[in-house]
């Protein structure tokens, strides 16, 4: 018996390619579908079927069929991010129509566009990090906040170490642990860019090796990851991961820090987007756009 799917990206790609906004259709007709949120993202759950996950920020409009089930805070969600959705019934007349009560603003990757346009964009980037990683240096009582900002990787990775306390490690095991966190960083750092409507030329894809937020959102997810550290419950979560990575080394990198899901990334992830949000604000500031309203609760630290 062949299965139903989801009708997923009737608009044409962009030059963003897959980061283009697309019209998003779930088929209820035949079988139940179920729809709500996590994160930042979408998830529809055809009935028997794995669940399919869509970031927020990729859709421009919804349209359901029959049978669909809704959870209230994803169509909450929906409205905020400016998307409409159409309801229809299985034989196609159109239920109802609901129309998100503004618009939506200037997008993340409309703003990265303009801050091309500075000479000096580089430098505005490299000021954002420091002063982000500053933030959280000051919140570890580090004696020279300023100094650990330009440490970066190394600063945190550092204070991870010393907070964990893992047994004496050879240089080499010491290097590859430090390697691992690095990796679950930056994949950790490379969806919650994605969800947030990050477009792939700032994710490590474009010729300019500058375009990348993923190291400075890497960066960020490591130092918030070692003041998460100072809570014991974290800590203990954190120990067993870094032990276990230690343990196997035939495990491909930050295997078992990836494990880590349900605890502390998962706080990690929700603070990151945060982040995003706060990067976001601060290039609208830069670029002296006035149109946009943060979401509520999105510039809490």
């Amino acid at each position: 018996m062949k299965e139903e799917s989801l009708a997923i990206g009737v608009s044409p790609p962009g030059p963003d390619g897959p980061e283009t906004r697309s019209h998003l259709v779930i088929d209820g007709s035949k079988r139940r579908h179920d729809a709500w949120l996590e994160e930042h993202a979408l998830v529809i759950a055809p009935e028997g079927l794995a669940p399919l996950r869509h970031p927020l920020s990729r859709i421009d409009r919804i349209t359901t069929i029959g049978d669909v089930r809704w959870q209230a805070a994803a169509l909450a969600a929906i409205a905020r991010a400016g998307a409409p959705v159409a309801i229809l019934e299985s034989g196609g007349e159109t239920a109802a129509t609901l129309l998100p009560a503004r618009r939506r603003r200037s997008s993340l990757s409309e703003q990265l566009e303009r801050l091309l346009r500075r000479r000096d964009w580089p430098d505005r980037l490299e000021d954002w990090r420091r002063s982000e990683i500053s933030l959280h240096a000051r919140a570890l009582r580090l004696s020279d906040p300023a100094d650990a900002a330009y440490a970066g990787w190394s600063g945190a990775i550092a204070i991870l170490l010393q907070r964990m306390q893992p047994p004496a490690l050879g240089r080499a095991p010491a290097t590859r642990l430090a390697n691992h966190m690095k990796s679950f960083a930056r994949l950790l750092a490379q969806r919650v860019l994605a969800d947030g409507g990050c477009p792939a030329q700032w994710r490590g894809r474009a010729p300019d090796p500058t375009r990348d937020l993923v190291p400075i959102f890497g960066q960020i997810a490591l130092w918030r990851l070692a003041r998460q550290a100072d809570t014991p419950a974290a800590r203990k979560a954190l120990q067993r991961a870094l032990y276990a990575d230690i343990a196997c080394a035939a495990s491909p990198p930050g295997r078992a820090l990836a494990g880590l899901g349900e605890s502390a990334a998962r706080r990690v992830a929700r603070a990151l987007h945060r982040d995003l949000h706060r990067f976001h604000r601060h290039l609208l500031s830069l670029n002296h756009d006035e149109h946009y309203r943060l979401p509520p609760g999105a510039g809490r630290r």
